[in-house]
């Protein structure tokens, strides 16, 4: 084994493979910092309901749909998604809703009637107002690319939506060009990296995966990492690919 505890199977990584691992180890702390500044966790409209019926929250902010602040116009018809961003605290939270000008509408979208969990009939803050009658509504046009779910049920706005997937690619180079990494086979981590968890699998791997185990203890193979991932994050209702 050479000085620098990294040959990989008799064969030394590349030379740009130690600036490559610390650079990803700071790719994934500014995704961290990102998520927590800039993300918000999806969270369903019954969940809206019940925050603004116990007052915790006095103000949303409503991006998209047929109309504004000043209603529906009665030429428009047709469906569209709505996004409502509130918060009682960190995280900041959206909710995703549909809305429709009439029944009729959202049953003749296919789209929205396949995934429609939560519809409003007509003006958005109107049932908001019912549950909490002081509420202040706020009214934007989506500034940028509809933002995705990413990582279970969090969700970036669109100009960052990028970084995690840049993140995983930095991953995978230096897992395939590192050394056998230890705890784990090199497609364990990489599923656990598919997972709500990548922004700590990734600095777990860089800080201590990846350095060589001289012993010969066992590591969790591919087969029961992929069973593993599969059954805590599908049972917690958040496996959800990135």
């Amino acid at each position: 084994m050479s000085a620098s505890g990294v040959e990989r199977g008799g064969e030394q990584p590349p030379s740009w493979w130690p600036v490559a691992r610390w650079s990803v180890l700071a790719l994934s702390v500014l995704t961290l910092a990102v998520f927590a500044v800039q993300g918000h966790l999806q969270t369903s409209y019954s969940d809206l309901q019940q925050a603004l019926r116990q007052g915790t929250v006095t103000e949303v902010r409503i991006e998209g749909g047929l109309g504004g602040a000043d209603g529906i116009d009665p030429a428009v018809q047709g469906v569209a998604v709505v996004h409502v961003y509130w918060d009682t605290g960190w995280p900041s939270r959206v909710t995703r809703l549909w809305q429709t000008t009439s029944v009729s509408e959202l049953n003749s979208d296919t789209l929205a009637g396949a995934e429609a969990d939560a519809v409003v009939i007509g003006p958005v803050d109107d049932p908001l107002r019912m549950e909490a009658p002081g509420l202040t509504v706020t009214f934007a046009e989506p500034t940028e690319a509809s933002a995705g779910a990413i990582f279970g049920r969090w969700e970036l706005p669109g100009n960052w939506m990028v970084l995690p997937f840049v993140l995983l690619a930095g991953f995978f180079l230096v897992l395939g060009r590192g050394p056998e990494p230890r705890w784990a086979t090199r497609w364990a981590w990489v599923w656990l990296s598919l997972t709500p968890v990548m922004v700590l699998v990734v600095p777990l791997y860089v800080l201590f995966g990846a350095r060589p185990d001289p012993s010969s203890a066992r590591r969790l193979t591919g087969g029961w990492a992929f069973l593993i991932t599969l059954i805590v994050f599908s049972s917690l209702g958040v496996l959800v690919p990135i």
